[in-house]
């Protein structure tokens, strides 16, 4: 019906030829390695030994059913589908054996739907590629009761109207420790959050994450009009066409900040409609100081936020300086190797075992 006449694994025509070849055309090309999926998945686990995954229809994980995902399993869908969870679903990789649902043969799927109460993880997972023509394109949770907690994990290059790396609504609770969301958009001309939409009485905490080249016409990392907190935030590098490079903080908003990063957002980095916003201990790119104790308006130093790396330089102002005597932001300070010269020098013999020299000020040189 579609007109693909490659053959099926069975044909007849196989190996059937004058030359011990295929009749046809189209030769027989073997199906890749990977265990098809598809329809109503009662509660079972995903292993290594059977990944990929190969997603061609719709999934739905039923009420009161969970799929266990093991570590180094690969969701490929080949079909525009979404994946539907009404139950639990516990993706749980580790950090050499992450978890990923991403694009197959299709260009794009459907992204991740979480609903019915009951609470979902993932840890050590990434979630690629997803779209969808209303909400949350990589993952999108609703409904009184329903909880998803991520830990170390990359939602990435997903779209949607509202919500482009995910969205909450109605009622839920999310909780997002150490992710990095980058690289999503809101792809319609009125929409929020390109890489988080926090929306509709829903509850968020965000610790030590990373949000950042993110796009949407309202709210480019993130909007919120519900009640959100966040700790230990990067939020930089992400737009809007209308307001709030960084967040948009909507009329329903109560949101708080501390020991966050926003730097680098554009047009600017908050925009608030008649909310709270309460900001403490945080870099926020503004003039005048963002109100709040212990917040500053400096550079915080990146060591290169072209290539995405927003750990922060020695000499950054985000260094020791959060409410706890940490560092600001979500990726604390590492210092790199090498021998750091400032002020007046008077080892005048740079040996190679002291190498690199890291110059962090301006330097003179004795006489």
């Amino acid at each position: 019906a579609n007109g693909d006449y490659h053959l099926l694994t069975g044909s007849p025509c196989i190996g059937t030829a004058s030359d011990g070849g295929d009749m046809g055309a189209l030769a027989y090309v073997p199906p890749l390695p990977g265990t098809p999926v598809s329809g109503t998945i009662a509660t079972t686990t995903w292993t290594a030994a059977n990944s990929p995954y190969i997603v061609d229809g719709t999934i739905t994980v039923p009420a009161e059913n969970t799929l266990t995902i093991d570590p180094g399993v690969d969701g490929l869908f080949d079909a525009d589908v979404q994946f539907v969870v009404e139950g639990a679903i516990r993706a749980n990789g580790t950090e050499t054996d992450s978890i990923r649902f991403i694009k197959g043969a299709a260009p794009e799927w459907g992204g991740i739907r979480i609903s019915g109460g009951d609470s979902s993880s993932f840890v050590y997972t990434r979630v690629s590629d997803g779209h969808a023509d209303a909400r949350g394109g990589g993952i999108y949770i609703e409904s009184a009761g329903t909880r998803l907690t991520m830990n170390n994990c990359t939602i990435s290059g997903n779209s949607a109207t509202d919500g482009g790396g995910l969205c909450s609504y109605s009622d839920p609770t999310v909780t997002l420790m150490n992710c990095t969301i980058t690289g999503n958009s809101v792809n319609v001309g009125v929409g929020w959050g390109g890489g988080l939409a926090i929306l509709q009485n829903s509850t968020a905490m965000l610790i030590n994450c990373t949000i950042s080249g993110n796009s949407a016409p309202d709210g480019g990392g993130l909007c919120i009009n519900s009640t959100a907190t966040l700790t230990n935030c990067t939020i930089t590098g992400n737009s809007a066409s209308g307001n709030g490079g960084g967040l948009y903080n909507d009329d329903a908003a109560t949101t708080t900040l501390t020991n966050c990063i926003m730097w680098g957002d554009s047009p600017q980095e908050i925009f608030i409609d008649n909310s709270p916003l309460a900001a403490t201990y945080s870099d926020i790119q503004s003039d005048p100081v963002w109100p709040g104790e212990g917040n500053i308006d400096a550079d915080p130093l990146f060591v290169d936020a072209a290539n995405g790396d927003y750990h922060l330089l020695t000499g950054s102002p985000c260094i020791g300086t959060a409410s706890d005597g940490g560092d600001m932001g979500a990726l604390a300070y590492v210092p790199l190797p090498g021998t750091y010269i400032s002020g007046r020098i008077t080892n005048l013999e740079w040996i190679v075992d002291e190498s690199p020299f890291r110059i962090t000020g301006i330097c003179s040189v004795a006489t």
